[in-house]
């Protein structure tokens, strides 16, 4: 139920809500609101949701899915102006940044790059890298950098953008960068 519930929510994120008949505007909206009570039940911005079961769902890490459901809590920040909803997502966004490994690449600038966060016995720093994954989390990470009304945290978030558009389009030249490397001197 709650992968429906995420692929809906993404949905209606997505700003398909306009194109809805009225009355079914008002069903989505009733289940945006059921989605999002659901969803702060979990401590999402601690960056590790609770209420999984660690031995049948490993993935209370995993960045595409806490990104998914933080950006749920934007996008029903934008259609309700539900600023708990924008504070617990801005609070996933502050851990995602801190998460960052930082680390020098091939075109020598300081690059990013998160684990995806599983295998669960991975630590997000040696975890793989998934640039499908991680752009579902840099998406939520990029939204939050918008709708930050801190200027300090809005420069923290854009940093962390940076260096992970350095790290995509430069790779990395340090052995142990997860298991994606790009650019001429990169090893892993």
């Amino acid at each position: 139920m709650g992968l429906i519930y995420l692929a809906v929510g993404s949905w209606l994120v997505g700003g398909l809500t306009p194109l809805l008949p009225a009355d079914a505007e008002v069903s989505a909206r009733s289940l945006l609101a059921n989605l999002t009570s659901w969803i702060m039940t979990l401590n999402v911005g601690s960056q590790e949701v609770s209420g999984y079961n660690h031995t049948t769902n490993p993935l209370n890490r995993s960045i595409f899915i806490n990104g998914n459901l933080a950006r749920v809590l934007l996008g029903s920040y934008r259609l309700t102006g539900n600023t708990t909803h924008l504070k617990e997502a801005l609070r996933w966004c502050e851990s995602f940044a801190a998460e960052q490994v930082i680390i020098q690449t091939a075109a020598e600038t300081d690059g990013g790059f998160w684990g995806v966060g599983y295998p669960i016995t991975e630590p997000l720093r040696n975890g793989s890298l998934y640039l499908g994954d991680t752009g579902s989390a840099v998406t939520a990470l990029t939204l939050c950098a918008r709708l930050s009304g801190e200027p300090a945290q809005r420069q923290r978030f854009l940093v962390a953008l940076r260096r992970y558009d350095h790290f995509v389009r430069g790779g990395c030249v340090e052995a142990g960068c997860g298991t994606l490397s790009r650019g001429a001197r990169a090893s892993s």
